[in-house]
């Protein structure tokens, strides 16, 4: 509903603001029980609640002094006595400047309220603070705050005017949605378009066999269908503008519209205001919409419409960075085998008309060198062969672990820990003899602590402890984990795919597994069994 509201047109003057003498501003407190913005209801409440706000903005600003503080409670016929007060206060010079929570409670009128704040108090020099709204007349330019509040008031109007239509089980025109007609003759009604209505049927079919909405805005373009916007132009004549095609956002507000099932509802979303600027519209919750059911002839029925519902919210439509890594748990995990790459993963489409996921490699495309040729390979096989370089390292895992008690046994363990001892009373003897170099010495302790600190690294290698032994040892093949985000970075560092779809598995703690490979092979050297080479053939 159209609202005309007046707003002051101040031109350039800018008067000079009275007071701050010495730094200080004579500053008068107005709270109020009256508001031309809301529906008061609890006048102690929104008392106390701008007096508190007040305060709080005193203690702030050292440089304002409380003078005097005017509280209109409504308690008597006339609301605006204490106001009316004030203005006489102002002429007089008493104070110089004017404190209150917001312009909304200066007055039951936004017209009053906007000629005191706009030709009174600024031409005259008094200086004007709104605390709710973010205003200082000091520094804010006035015309702008002034239609700030006036669109303020406007969205106010039309809103009790939608809920007065509402309370009479009355409708507006903007509430009818895509496939229904407003029908103002006599008493305004809603009757179905037998021309759009059956394409909102489509619609909820679609989403029940749980068609991507792309496929559903791809179908409604392809076959021409009227978007609502040119059926509204159509039906009303109205001057609106907007996108001839279909898009994700429209086919959504449709599957999620209520009213299709026979009920009028209203209120679903809000204008949310910050400082007095409309900022966007915030969505309510189902308890706070305003319903009336079965009020006109419904479309689909109520379990179609619920599991629309239901297949919308399992799935994501929100094309954030985190929902896609969410999907794709593979995502940053496949490198080109040929040049080291990072691989893309995507959805391709095949000569059959199948699409399927592939890994492919397009550092050609990025490179001026050229590159590696373009190349891509199905990710089902890649998982695939994920999944069984996975077991096998499970298996090797636990083999190892079962042969650590035979391992330390051997003549090769123990001598390689004799080894180290020796190297350790060979560097103590070196210390004792450069005692007096205190340079040296220092280095000898250094080589001594390393010395120390390789045995036991070696003694961790062949133990339960060693993280690579860990990790897998206590994983069951029969039994693997599902490849969501979370297990492929715990197990993964990268994974190597080439042209012909090899891939290199390199898993968590791989430092420690080469590192047992190579004393495996000094072990092997001297006389003992073959076990690495056996097992990682199986």
């Amino acid at each position: 509903m159209a609202v005309k509201v007046e707003v002051l047109n101040l031109g350039d003057m800018a008067p000079v603001l009275a007071g701050g003498r010495d730094g200080f501003y004579r500053t008068a407190v107005y709270i109020s029980a009256t508001s031309w913005a809301e529906d008061v209801t609890d006048a102690a409440a929104v008392l106390s609640k701008q007096s508190e706000q007040c305060r709080a903005y005193l203690r702030e600003h050292k440089e304002l002094k409380k003078v005097e503080t005017y509280a209109d409670r409504n308690s008597v016929r006339d609301c605006r006595r204490e106001w009316l007060r004030l203005l006489d206060d102002a002429e007089c010079r008493r104070f110089d400047t004017v404190l209150t929570s917001s312009l909304r409670y200066v007055s039951e009128s936004f017209s009053q309220a906007s000629v005191d704040a706009g030709r009174f108090f600024y031409p005259a020099g008094i200086r004007f603070i709104a605390v709710e709204d973010g205003f200082d007349s000091k520094r804010d330019d006035m015309q702008a705050y002034l239609e700030r509040c006036a669109n303020m008031q406007c969205s106010y109007v039309a809103n009790r005017w939608r809920e007065d239509k509402f309370s009479n089980q009355k409708i507006y025109k903007v509430a009818v949605p895509y496939g229904y007609r407003y029908v103002a003759d006599g008493n305004p009604q809603i009757v179905v378009d037998p021309v759009t209505a059956p394409y909102v049927v489509k619609l909820f079919e679609m989403a029940i066999q749980k068609t991507p909405v792309i496929d559903m805005v791809r179908y409604m373009n392809e076959h021409q269908i009227v978007t609502p916007t040119e059926r509204r132009r159509q039906i009303y004549g109205e001057k609106l503008t907007g996108s001839p095609y279909w898009k994700h956002a429209v086919v959504k507000n449709i599957l999620k519209n209520p009213c299709y099932v026979g009920d009028y509802v209203i209120g679903r979303s809000r204008e949310r205001w910050v400082n007095g600027v409309k900022t966007e519209y915030k969505k309510l919750p189902p308890e706070e919409w305003k319903v009336i059911r079965d009020y006109h002839e419904p479309i689909i029925s109520r379990e179609t419409f619920q599991k629309s519902l239901d297949v919308l919210s399992e799935r994501s439509f929100t094309q954030t960075c985190r929902n896609r890594n969410y999907q794709n748990p593979y995502r940053n995990v496949f490198v080109c085998g040929c040049c080291g790459t990072l691989m893309t993963c995507n959805v391709a489409g095949s000569k059959n008309g199948k699409a399927y996921a592939r890994i492919f490699c397009d550092s050609g495309r990025f490179t001026k060198d050229g590159g590696c040729e373009t190349y891509d390979v199905r990710q089902d096989e890649v998982i695939c062969k994920m999944k069984e370089a996975f077991a096998a390292e499970i298996r090797l895992a636990k083999h190892i672990r079962d042969s650590l008690p035979f391992i330390k046994e051997s003549g090769w363990y123990q001598r390689s820990l004799a080894g180290f001892e020796q190297k350790k009373r060979g560097v103590q003897a070196e210390i004792e003899a450069a005692a007096d170099d205190g340079d040296h010495a220092d280095a000898l302790y250094r080589k001594l602590k390393q010395v120390i600190a390789d045995k036991e690294h070696f003694e961790k290698m062949f133990d339960s402890v060693n993280p690579w032994i860990q990790q897998f040892a206590v994983m069951d093949t029969d039994v693997l984990p599902e490849f969501d985000r979370s297990t492929v970075r715990a197990v993964f560092q990268k994974v190597e795919v080439f042209r012909d779809g090899h891939i290199v598995p390199h898993f968590k703690s791989e430092d420690w597994r080469t590192e047992m490979e190579g004393y495996w092979k000094e072990f092997e050297t001297e006389g003992g069994e073959p076990l690495w080479e056996e097992e990682t053939a199986q």
